[in-house]
């Protein structure tokens, strides 16, 4: 009897961890109210997002997603909306336009949505994703086929113009991850890379006729690109890609990166999931043919997903404990670099309180700006980097923590 109740209770306890782990997995599906297709979304906090997608629609939320509105219907029923992104909570852009029209048009907000300005040229190509590297200096990429288009903006997005930009096809992505260090993908395996906010952009050819067709970066070293057919690669130099994973499923839209292990893909299927740093994958939201295109992390680490049929998933991150943790700041905190001196490798690391957007750089003792060694949402906790400066001459160094509520700064000292 003794043997049987053992039995039933490590059944019970079983049943109950698993319940808990698919509970955290469990992608719940948001009710839009529109069957129109839908291509991107963005969060700017935990309530307030937006989504686009065809015939011009963008939907707007203020309370995390439970519902969504038509905050614009554009009157040509056949642009695409393919990509939006904020700057702030205020300033906000939504990029595409006629793939057989053969039309790029960027609509503008500078009022959380309110209104939405057009913004378009005679001889603009339909454009797929938009990236700023500060309030002012933004760039949107597209093309047609074996063409490249790209427009750039010095004023915020109130006007645009067009750089001399060398590509054989398609821009299809862009990401800047600090006001210096940028790439963008094309339509023929090449990756394209500046890092002088723009100035100059050098392409490598990582694999010949692929469709690298979204890229992820953690910081100026650490980012993933997936292809058209789901194959992903990956860069831990910002400059060397590798392929790491095959093909994850038929048609892929988008790839996300949290943190250096996992990462979400998204597929004509529905969403894979890697926690190996996109060696592996496992499919967690199966919807049949109903395609998801594009994946977003909320500044609250909710995973939000949106596809056709007007569908909108969202899904949580790990369960953040009600436990006090020991030892955590009420604010962020910028540790000293260790060893220091050093010569020529050291560890940088902060610690959060809660998750925050955060930007870890090292500068010159004239305050010019050498490495960006982190950025993008981080979560509680300690984390830690390593800086190499073995290009660098002996000196003294300043490496400064930024996070919305307070920016922090140390000092090391390289010798050789």
């Amino acid at each position: 009897m003794k043997i049987i109740q053992l039995l039933c209770f490590a059944f019970l306890f079983i049943s109950v961890v698993t319940n808990i782990a698919d509970a955290r997995d469990t992608w719940a599906m948001q009710q839009t109210g529109v069957n129109t297709p839908l291509n991107d979304l963005f969060f700017v906090n935990a309530n307030t997002g937006w989504a686009v997608g065809d015939e011009g629609i963008i939907l707007h939320t203020t309370d995390g997603g439970a519902s969504w509105s038509v905050q614009y219907n554009d009157e040509n029923e056949d642009l695409e909306l393919i990509r939006v992104h904020f700057i702030d909570d205020q300033t906000g852009f939504a990029v595409g336009g006629e793939f057989f029209g053969r039309t790029g048009v960027i609509l503008r907000t500078t009022d959380a949505g309110q209104n939405w300005e057009t913004i378009t040229g005679e001889d603009w190509e339909q454009l797929y994703a938009v990236s700023f590297r500060d309030s002012q200096h933004g760039i949107a990429v597209g093309g047609y086929v074996f063409e490249s288009f790209a427009v750039v903006t010095s004023d915020g997005g109130a006007t645009w113009t067009e750089p001399d930009f060398d590509s054989d096809s398609q821009l299809l992505d862009v990401v800047y991850v600090d006001e210096q260090n940028g790439w963008i993908t094309n339509n023929s395996g090449r990756i394209f890379r500046t890092t002088d906010g723009g100035a100059n952009w050098s392409g490598t050819v990582v694999e010949n006729n692929e469709s690298f067709v979204a890229l992820s970066m953690l910081d100026n070293q650490r980012g993933w690109t997936i292809t058209m057919n789901g194959e992903v690669y990956r860069t831990t130099d910002g400059d060397g890609w590798e392929k790491i994973s095959e093909e994850i499923d038929f048609l892929s839209e988008s790839v996300l990166f949290v943190n250096e292990n996992d990462g979400f893909a998204a597929t004509f299927n529905g969403v894979f999931e890697s926690t190996d740093g996109g060696v592996s994958w496992a499919q967690t939201l199966e919807i049949g043919f109903q395609t998801v295109k594009g994946i977003h992390q909320a500044p609250d680490g909710k995973i939000w997903a949106a596809g056709t049929g007007g569908r909108i998933y969202v899904r949580d991150g790990e369960p953040v404990s009600t436990e006090p943790v020991p030892d955590m700041p009420a604010r962020a905190n910028l540790h000293q670099n260790y060893p220091n001196p050093f010569n020529p490798t050291t560890m940088l690391s902060f610690t959060l309180p809660e998750p925050a957007d955060v930007r870890l750089s090292v500068y010159d003792i004239n305050g010019r700006m050498i490495q960006s060694v982190a950025s993008g949402l981080h979560g509680a906790g300690t984390h830690r980097y390593s800086f190499d400066a073995r290009w660098l001459s002996s000196g003294l160094y300043i490496y400064r923590l930024q996070t919305p509520e307070a920016q922090k700064t140390g000092r090391m000292m390289l010798i050789k």
